[in-house]
């Protein structure tokens, strides 16, 4: 297929075209967290050794869930559960801030909000 029929199946896609949207405004926010979290957690803590531990908790899901989680996934539907995990994630950073303000954020949230950008980027 040359480059003109993609674009032609691009343009008249218009569910591909939301998902491709999303994904792209999405990726760039989550690398951002990933990358912006152990800083956080660095600045609340002043610890290198709950740097340390907030990173190794990270892949504990990945590692003991992985095999499970992906079996679920093959199973259920895509479009319902990629939406599911979305508003989760809002829910999830959303509660960042709001803990913050509050003066309520602690290294057990920080470390769970970490699992899940890490689960949600790898399922």
């Amino acid at each position: 297929m040359d480059f003109k029929g993609l674009w032609h199946t691009f343009n008249h896609n218009s569910d591909f075209k939301k998902f491709w949207f999303g994904q792209t405004v999405s990726n760039p926010g989550s690398s951002l967290s990933l990358f912006v979290f152990p800083l956080l957690i660095f600045e609340l803590t002043h610890s290198a050794m709950n740097l340390a531990l907030s990173t190794a908790v990270t892949y504990l899901p990945y590692l003991l869930f992985g095999l499970f989680i992906g079996a679920c996934v093959d199973r259920l539907n895509r479009k319902k559960l990629m939406i599911i995990a979305d508003l989760a994630r809002i829910i999830c950073l959303g509660s960042i801030p709001v803990l913050f303000s509050l003066h309520l954020l602690s290294l057990v949230d920080l470390c769970s909000h970490l699992c899940e950008l890490y689960l949600h980027n790898h399922l």
